[in-house]
């Protein structure tokens, strides 16, 4: 079993709490994690909260560089991972085009409503 960095209140063993931040939609109500070494617990957190739905990755080349593989294995393991799409870094990729072919490499990837798209 992978050691948590969180003692069981969701403090970091540094001392930073991990926080959940609830996001109030109704129904489609949801919370965001926010803190220190979440993203070695992502895979856990989303198999935790989504059961086995496919996930697809989101991120950009910059965070890409230092992450993304971790992420992806963890996902791999716990069976979720769709795919990943590496966007260009920078504001230029904040547009409706780039948008478009997102939506296009998601569906590619055969995610649909009910599943999860993360973005790091």
């Amino acid at each position: 079993m992978a050691m948590s960095p969180h003692d069981q209140n969701g403090r970091s063993k540094g001392g930073i709490e991990a926080r959940r931040i609830p996001v109030p939609l109704g129904e489609r109500s949801y919370e965001v994690h926010v803190g220190p070494g979440l993203l070695q617990q992502a895979a856990d957190l989303i198999e935790a909260t989504l059961g086995s739905c496919r996930c697809g990755i989101v991120t950009d080349e910059n965070v890409a560089a230092h992450h993304l593989a971790k992420v992806e294995s963890g996902l791999a393991k716990v069976g979720v991972h769709a795919g990943s799409i590496v966007l260009p870094a920078g504001e230029a990729t904040k547009s409706f085009t780039q948008l478009d072919l997102l939506c296009q490499q998601l569906l590619e990837m055969g995610l649909k409503r009910g599943n999860q798209a993360t973005g790091q």
